[in-house]
């Protein structure tokens, strides 16, 4: 599957890209981060690349 979007593909990664940097700075112990990465961020992911939704599948593989 690829996109010809470069505008989504584009989106996609700088909005993940700053989600990472803002982990990095906020005011967070390691353990939350690693808790927030598992239990929040990586299920989302996830659920993204098994999406029937091309779109959504699009923002995963392309980030």
């Amino acid at each position: 599957m690829e996109t010809k979007d470069l505008s989504l593909r584009c989106a996609a990664s700088t909005n993940l890209r700053r989600l990472i940097e803002y982990a990095g700075v906020c005011a967070m112990n390691d353990q939350d981060r690693e808790s927030t990465l598992e239990r929040h961020l990586l299920p989302l992911v996830l659920k993204g690349v098994h999406s029937e939704i091309e779109v959504c599948s699009m923002f995963v593989f392309y980030v």
